[in-house]
C-alpha cells in the first residue's frame, strides 16, 4: 500500500493496523530494563496483586501501538502536538492487539505542505476490548502536487 496523504482522509475515517501480538521474551526484555516492577517481571507477584500473569508495562505498550501505527502506512510528520493517554485494561502475553485510528477532525495548516489530523485511537484486544485509548493530534504530509492548494 502507498502512503495516505491529507488529500486520502476524511473525517469519521476509521484505519485498522496490522496486528501485535504480546510475546513473553519480548515483554519480559523490555520491562527488565525499563520497568523493572513485579507485576511486570514476575508471575506470582503480579498473581498476588490480582493479576493473571505478569502484564505489560504502560510504557511497551504504547510502544507497541507506535509500532502498530506504523503499519497504517500514513505520511505523518514529527510534530509533537500531543497525546493524551488513557490506560484501560492490562495486556497480557499471548494477546493480539490492532490500533484502530479514526479520524475525528482534520484541519489545514498555516505552513505549507501540511496538515492537521485530530484522531481518536483504541488499542484493541482480540476481544475487542479497548487497553489503551489514545487521543492524539498530528501533523500529515499533503501529496506533493496538491501542496499548494492549502494554506
Amino acid at each position: 500500500m502507498s502512503k495516505r496523504y491529507w488529500q486520502d482522509l476524511t473525517p469519521g475515517q476509521v484505519l485498522w493496523s496490522e496486528p501485535v501480538i504480546i510475546e513473553r521474551q519480548g515483554l519480559l526484555a523490555f520491562a527488565r530494563q525499563f520497568d523493572p516492577q513485579p507485576m511486570h517481571t514476575d508471575p506470582e507477584a503480579a498473581r498476588a496483586l490480582g493479576f493473571d500473569d505478569i502484564i505489560c508495562p504502560g510504557t511497551y505498550t504504547l510502544a507497541l501501538a507506535t509500532r502498530a501505527l506504523v503499519t497504517i502506512d500514513l505520511a505523518l510528520m514529527p510534530s509533537g502536538l500531543g497525546l493524551q493517554l488513557d490506560y484501560q485494561r492490562p495486556v497480557y502475553i499471548g494477546d493480539t492487539l490492532r490500533l484502530r485510528f479514526e479520524i475525528a477532525d482534520m484541519q489545514s495548516s498555516r505552513k505549507p505542505g501540511r496538515g492537521q489530523l485530530s484522531t481518536r485511537q483504541a488499542f484493541v484486544n482480540q476481544r475487542q476490548e479497548t487497553a489503551l485509548a489514545i487521543t492524539g493530534e498530528y501533523f500529515i504530509a499533503l501529496r506533493d502536487e496538491a501542496a499548494t492548494g492549502i494554506t
